[in-house]
């Protein structure tokens, strides 16, 4: 069953942010750049059509593997081209282990 119109996931991935970052899967996103710490500008692998009015929802985790904390993405600068992605925990900017990024809306 396919989904079009404003109803449609258009883009999603799901990426490695720690280390060498690396795209596990995706749809219709050719890459992801590390921009430091915690930060990651994922690329669509063609542009939204002069519309920048689209929903992001993400999640995931941090690499933390030596203890619990609580770990926020959060998203801006969305543009045709792609979005920002940013992970944090309450001390700062922190690597993801895993993030999950899905696009809702309109070719």
């Amino acid at each position: 069953m396919a989904f079009y119109g404003d109803n449609a996931c258009t883009r999603w991935v799901r990426f490695n942010g720690s280390g060498s970052v690396s795209i596990n899967d995706s749809y219709q996103v050719s890459s992801i750049t590390d921009n430091g710490t915690g930060q990651y500008y994922v690329n669509f692998t063609s542009p939204y059509q002069s519309n920048t009015v689209y929903a992001t929802v993400c999640g995931g985790a941090s690499s933390n593997t030596s203890g619990a904390y609580d770990t926020w993405i959060v998203t801006n600068n969305q543009s045709t081209q792609g979005v920002r992605v940013m992970g944090a925990i309450p001390s700062g900017w922190y690597d993801l282990g895993l993030a999950c990024v899905a696009i809702f809306g309109d070719l």
